[in-house]
């Protein structure tokens, strides 16, 4: 029981969140006053429906980074795993900031696919980049014993730097992204070279990695026409979200996992 009770207090603001979710269905749209996004109406697969949520597959399905992100911070409150520690163990405010980083995508991404707007797809993308650019950054601080202050310095500049990339450069946006994600199995690889023995599951991040590139050629394969078919229940967009956000959980394991006194497993 002490190893569900940190969790039941995420579980239930999960579900508050999906009532709140499910209520937008009463919205209007397109929303009055608001410019749509420059991709409408063909952003993605999924015909459209009547009500206000015209996609709901491939908004709704952004609650399993919810629900992920929520699970993650509920974790702030288990023992280290085989006594490990670690800085997502002995500080809780980077678990808060990396599970608040998961909710963030969901969040940004269920508004973007509900409002079908243009502000909407810079919030999209500005979720995805908070995560990946939280994982970069603590993967640095960890690899050069930065302090907590020059961590949350080094994330807010990269996080308004690539804020107002987005604006400036819109070819690369989607570039930014996989530059981040390489930087981040570039650092973890630095660091299994670097600091020997590496104390951590090392298996968890292949998984992730794996996940997350399986996620990206499905999306990749639904916005060309290969796997789209817009009248179907089924929705690969909603597999996109369902997969990266397992992917999210996987990397937690990863860093949780890590122990500063035995090998790795």
């Amino acid at each position: 029981m002490k190893k569900v009770r940190p969790f039941l207090a995420p579980l239930a603001v999960f579900w508050l969140a999906a009532a709140a979710a499910a209520a937008t269905a009463a919205l209007p749209f397109p929303w009055p006053g608001w410019q749509l996004a420059a991709c409408y109406p063909g952003c993605f697969c999924e015909g459209f429906h009547s009500g206000g949520v015209v996609q709901p597959l491939s908004t709704y399905s952004n609650l399993f980074y919810i629900l992920a992100g929520l699970m993650i911070l509920g974790a702030r409150n288990l023992p280290a795993p085989d006594g490990r520690g670690n800085r997502m163990i002995r500080r809780r405010g980077y678990v808060a900031a990396y599970g608040a980083a998961v909710v963030a995508i969901g969040v940004t991404s269920f508004f973007f696919h509900l409002s079908l707007t243009q502000i909407g797809r810079w919030l999209d993308y500005m979720g995805m980049y908070a995560f990946v650019g939280l994982a970069l950054v603590y993967g640095l601080a960890r690899l050069r014993s930065w302090s907590d202050r020059r961590f949350v310095a080094a994330y807010v500049v990269l996080l308004a730097a690539l804020g107002a990339l987005w604006f400036a450069a819109p070819p690369y946006r989607r570039l930014l992204l996989g530059l981040l994600i390489l930087g981040i199995v570039l650092v973890e690889a630095a660091a299994h070279w670097i600091r020997q023995p590496f104390r951590i599951r090392t298996r968890w991040l292949p998984a992730a990695l794996a996940c997350f590139l399986t996620a990206y050629a499905v999306n990749l394969a639904d916005e060309g026409g290969a796997i789209c078919t817009p009248a179907s229940p089924w929705q690969w967009h909603a597999v996109w979200h369902l997969l990266t956000a397992a992917s999210t959980v996987m990397l937690f394991v990863y860093y949780r996992s890590e122990n500063e006194g035995s090998e790795s497993r």
